[in-house]
């Protein structure tokens, strides 16, 4: 009897020290805030208060919608400079990615650079694709410049 009530105990405690989605955000956005002072980075945040980006180049007039295929350039990092993934003329449609990217590539237009801040709830949270080197609950960085959308 002793060690059902134990093993329930340790159950109860262990659930208790999991955190929530909210809690994992909002140690996210620090992370990231932390980030950008650190670097002495000036990024602008969504409506949403959600993805914090830095344009460095607006490119055309014309912008992707979520819609949209897009050919681009990246690199995709962690916050301590770990490259997890890169690819030159990648193209995909939005709709199929991660919602950093589809909230955050329509900034920009065709020959635009932006970099995307994105906390964990807006990439993979805590399943990302096995074997990509990127630990669950952690906010990711992607350089992106748009070549191409249609």
């Amino acid at each position: 009897m002793k060690f059902v009530f134990y093993s329930a105990l340790v159950m109860i405690l262990f659930g208790a020290c999991t955190p929530t989605e909210d809690e994992i955000f909002q140690s996210n956005i620090e992370d990231i805030e932390n980030y950008l002072a650190e670097n002495n980075l000036n990024a602008d945040l969504t409506n949403n208060d959600e993805l914090y980006y830095i344009i460095s180049e607006q490119g055309s007039v014309n912008r992707p919608n979520a819609q949209n295929e897009v050919t681009v350039d990246f690199r995709g990092y962690l916050l301590d400079g770990t490259t997890f993934d890169n690819g030159t003329d990648i193209s995909f449609s939005l709709p199929t990615t991660i919602l950093g990217w589809q909230i955050g590539v329509p900034l920009i237009g065709k020959g635009g650079q932006v970099t995307l801040f994105v906390p964990s709830r807006l990439a993979y949270g805590d399943e990302p694709p096995e074997g990509s080197g990127i630990p669950g609950d952690v906010p990711l960085i992607f350089d992106i410049t748009l070549t191409d959308f249609n």
